[in-house]
């Protein structure tokens, strides 16, 4: 009998087994493949699966693990059997249910997945899965740099919930951040007009999403020459919040010159439609809605919970850039800025089925 490493070994060879009803039983069996043992009740199954086989093995896969973890698992006798070759370290479920949880799994309940995080967290190299680009980790020092770089004005902007990430620019160019000396967050002193006097959108984006925001806007630009100013909303929470404040104010200040609230003066001289887009149900962004002047529509993932890849959850929420886009085109359209076919251009350029239900409903 070979006596192989382990991993050398195409099979698990057992030989002279004697426990229980097993009478000196000798067996190959094949290794990385899924093997069922079968027979009548009593003819010895477990006493060579879970008696021999595991009890062996559990020594091997208690050597991998620290002297703290084997205080928590059960010792298991020594089996009767001459020897085993071939045997790499054993886990053995049992035949009940012994976790509430849905979501548990071989590796949650062997606390093996734990070291698989582990694992792939220190030799993965994350990438993003729309642009493939590497995401890279940041140190807290590099974390702090980006925040003092970020442009006058926006530590406070983002206090108040709403500060203008890229300014739009007509097709042929490429956004600009919203940086530099004299311009602040909130969009004061920049112009209100693409160069070419085309139609020009607010979008507002909050969170993760505003990636598909941006998307959206450079579709705009490339395939219809719609200039797009692309906001980043931290918290619609705190801009309603203002808004009210400056509506209880003016209520109590008939006779003084009425206040505006923090969104209404970011979009003051910020001309077209506004369309918020976010990862959270459309009353979220809508709480605004008072204090928007312009033609404001809302995209959200109002519906029942799903389970899916992020981009394939935008889609069937309709969040995505694509349906930015189209709603941005369509609120155009609706101000008379755009004719309606080039809404309806968009649809099909960009796969949109109108024959699907509404995400709400199913």
């Amino acid at each position: 009998m070979s006596s192989k490493p382990a991993a050398a070994r195409s099979t698990i060879a057992v030989h002279g087994a004697r426990v229980h009803n097993l009478r000196n039983i000798s067996v190959e069996i094949p290794r990385d493949k899924l093997v069922v043992i079968t027979g009548l009740s009593g003819s010895g199954k477990s006493s060579l699966a879970f008696d021999t086989i595991y009890a062996e093995g559990q020594r091997r896969y208690m050597e991998s693990l620290s002297t703290y973890a084997k205080r928590f698992i059960a010792q298991v006798a020594k089996p009767d059997v001459d020897f085993i070759y071939g045997l790499s370290p054993v886990i053995s479920i049992e035949q009940k249910t012994i976790a509430n949880n849905p979501r548990s799994t071989v590796g949650t309940m062997t606390d093996i997945s734990s070291y698989l995080n582990l694992l792939y967290a220190t030799i993965g190299h994350p990438h993003c899965p729309r642009s493939g680009e590497p995401v890279p980790s940041r140190s807290s020092s590099q974390i702090l740099e980006a925040i003092l770089a970020l442009p006058e004005g926006a530590e406070t902007a983002i206090l108040k919930g709403m500060y203008l990430l890229r300014e739009g620019v007509a097709a042929g160019g490429k956004g600009r951040t919203a940086s530099g000396k004299g311009k602040t967050a909130a969009g004061k002193g920049t112009p209100a007009r693409s160069k070419t006097g085309g139609p020009r959108v607010q979008l507002l984006g909050s969170g993760t999403i505003l990636r598909e925001v941006l998307a959206a806007a450079d579709l705009l630009a490339a395939d219809y020459g719609v200039t797009a100013d692309v906001w980043s909303a931290p918290s619609f929470t705190e801009l309603r919040r203002d808004g009210l404040a400056a509506e209880r104010w003016n209520m109590l200040h008939p006779t003084k010159p009425p206040r505006r609230s923090y969104v209404e003066t970011c979009l003051a001289d910020r001309p077209g439609p506004v369309i918020a887009a976010t990862d959270y149900v459309k009353s979220f962004a809508d709480q605004i809605r008072p204090f928007i002047r312009q033609r404001y529509r809302v995209l959200g993932t109002d519906g029942f919970g799903r389970s899916d890849y992020r981009r394939n959850l935008r889609r069937f929420f309709e969040v995505d850039r694509h349906y930015i886009a189209v709603a941005a085109l369509a609120s155009l359209a609706e101000d008379a800025a755009i004719p309606a076919t080039t809404v309806a251009d968009a649809i099909a350029r960009y796969g949109i089925d109108t024959d699907k239900p509404d995400p709400s409903t199913v």
